[in-house]
């Protein structure tokens, strides 16, 4: 019997979702080893902090029958928007990916990416955002089994020059926006939005191609962004996040 495509998905806005499909049973000598991708590098938070203990658990729950191969930064080929066809066309078993990244795939969770939708900080956005995975967006992920969906807190503006305090201090510059809904939000400020990938924001900022980047904290280490920034402009604690 063949085992079948899984996914993970990580979204900008803050959605971290795994999808996974119905697994075969192992034999009592059968080890099954699923290969699981995501945009990250190996040092990141996502890797470290959620994925490698998972498979941890996984193999201990599992009596080592079930085991990961961890494929960071794109190691497999391909975009971080790619990442849902990766899984669907059984290049990977599971991916770990930003829903954002893939414009138009998951619609119904793009309204969780509109400016200010989500609390700040992590643990409430998450518990809404899995609530809405499973009901009104449930549709979104049909042929997948969501494994997790969590928010990452929201987008900060970082930037290499001032910082934002105004909107004025956003008329022309060049800012990275992870998602469609996000350089919407860029351009509505004054902006002009960039759009790429985590992995090319540290170079492209230290060359003076943009001027900042909208980004979650959890990106900032593992890509070095906070080597070419200096300014860190945040939604204040009582209001909710930016995509």
């Amino acid at each position: 019997m063949k085992m079948n495509e899984s996914l993970m998905l990580k979204s900008c806005l803050a959605l971290g979702l795994g999808v996974m499909t119905t697994l075969v049973a192992p034999t009592a000598s059968a080890v099954t080893t699923l290969r699981i991708t995501h945009f990250l590098p190996a040092v990141s938070n996502a890797q470290q902090q959620v994925l490698e203990p998972w498979c941890e658990d996984l193999a201990t729950q599992s009596d080592q029958q079930l085991k990961c191969q961890l494929y960071p930064s794109m190691q497999l080929g391909g975009t971080p928007g790619q990442l849902a066809d990766m899984v669907r066309n059984g290049v990977v078993d599971i991916a770990w990916t930003a829903l954002g990244y893939s414009a138009g795939r998951f619609p119904r969770s793009e309204v969780m990416e509109l400016p200010f939708m989500l609390p700040a900080g992590g643990e409430d956005a998450s518990r809404i955002v899995w609530d809405f995975s499973q009901g009104p967006a449930a549709q979104d992920f049909k042929g997948y089994k969501v494994l997790a969906v969590h928010s990452d807190g929201g987008s900060v503006f970082h930037t290499r020059s001032g910082p934002i305090k105004t909107l004025d201090d956003m008329q022309g510059l060049r800012l990275r926006a992870p998602t469609r809904l996000a350089s919407k939000l860029v351009d509505a400020l004054g902006a002009s939005a960039v759009s790429m990938p985590p992995a090319q924001i540290a170079d492209t900022l230290s060359k003076g191609v943009i001027d900042g980047a909208a980004a979650a904290w959890e990106v900032v280490p593992p890509t070095k962004l906070d080597e070419v920034t200096a300014f860190h402009t945040e939604t204040a604690e009582h209001q909710p996040r930016r995509p």
